[in-house]
């Protein structure tokens, strides 16, 4: 590939990425907004004394699940067809698909667990999390607030995610749940999915950090829509990678180096969005240049519904 054509490449994937994102963010407040309507109607069936309201709190439901698989799989198609460019058409769809079930599934379930956490804690909200007063911070950051309370929320969810990530590899319980996804061997994009608990387990990261700093609903969404597009961006199977930038921000070899079925590889690696974390708690290691075999030795990736909940893989 001559240097041209690989930085028309380059910018093409920029543009897209930049395309999406906006399409995202611009149409985020009057999602948002649908979004509320639809949690409080779910909220009311908990409390439903009739059929009418029972009724529109199962439509919302179905409307507030088809709203965010919708924006799952906008973000997948994306990366697909990048993967597409690069390796032609996908040779097995029904990984895709089985893939695509299990993420589906997976919202289904985190949608129910949110709502038993709202209940729970009242002040949550699906369409917003709690905002607290923000006068001390503003006597110290002044109009620098809110990007400044960003970014310490995206570096302490990057933190919160390499604990969690180093947790689940260690503590016998989480990796029953955790070895699901990394037992996927023909990684990318589309054909990446993570057990209903360990991506529960989170979003509760999300939540307690919101909470803390008090972040408003635009911040929490930026950080959301970054950590959706670079997961799928650090799963695909494509040439596209950050080149320098590598040493600053996980990549799709980085995190690919990370799921390697070779023994060595195993606890390596752990970041989530910075490179940082890794090199500071001595779990980093030079992914590379090319993409790794990737699997668990002597398991085989989920076939059905009830192995990918139960976590009970079959043996090799």
């Amino acid at each position: 590939m001559n240097l041209r054509r690989k930085y028309l490449e380059y910018f093409m994937f920029i543009l897209i990425l930049v395309g999406a994102s906006l399409l995202v963010v611009q149409t985020s407040p009057d999602i948002n907004s649908f979004y509320g309507e639809l949690t409080q109607n779910i909220k009311n069936t908990f409390h439903a004394n009739d059929s009418s309201t029972l009724i529109v709190g199962l439509f919302s439901i179905i409307g507030y699940l088809g709203l965010t698989i919708s924006r799952m799989l906008f973000l997948t198609i994306v990366f697909l067809l990048v993967e597409i460019y690069h390796h032609g058409i996908p040779k097995n769809w029904k990984l895709l698909i089985k893939a695509t079930l299990f993420k589906c599934i997976k919202i289904w379930i985190i949608l129910f667990l949110t709502v038993f956490i709202s209940k729970i804690i009242p002040q949550l909200n699906f369409g917003s999390l709690i905002t607290i007063n923000q006068k001390d911070v503003e006597q110290i950051f002044g109009g620098f607030t809110t990007t400044i309370l960003s970014i310490i929320g995206f570096v302490l969810l990057d933190l919160s995610l390499w604990i969690t990530h180093y947790l689940s590899h260690k503590i016998p319980i989480l990796w029953h749940f955790h070895q699901v996804h990394h037992s996927i061997e023909d990684l990318q994009a589309a054909n990446n999915y993570t057990h209903p608990i360990e991506s529960f387990i989170e979003s509760l990261g999300v939540i307690i950090i919101s909470l803390l700093l008090s972040l408003q609903y635009e911040s929490i969404l930026l950080i959301l829509i970054w950590q959706a597009s670079h997961d799928d961006f650090v799963h695909q199977k494509s040439n596209f990678h950050l080149g320098p930038l590598r040493n600053i921000l996980v990549d799709n070899r980085y995190h690919h180096f990370h799921h390697s079925c070779k023994k060595e590889h195993f606890d390596m690696n752990f970041s989530a969005n910075l490179v940082f974390w890794d090199k500071l708690f001595g779990t980093y290691m030079d992914p590379g240049e090319s993409l790794v075999k990737t699997g668990v030795n002597g398991v085989k990736p989920p076939s059905n519904v009830i192995e990918f909940l139960t976590g009970i893989l079959k043996k090799r």
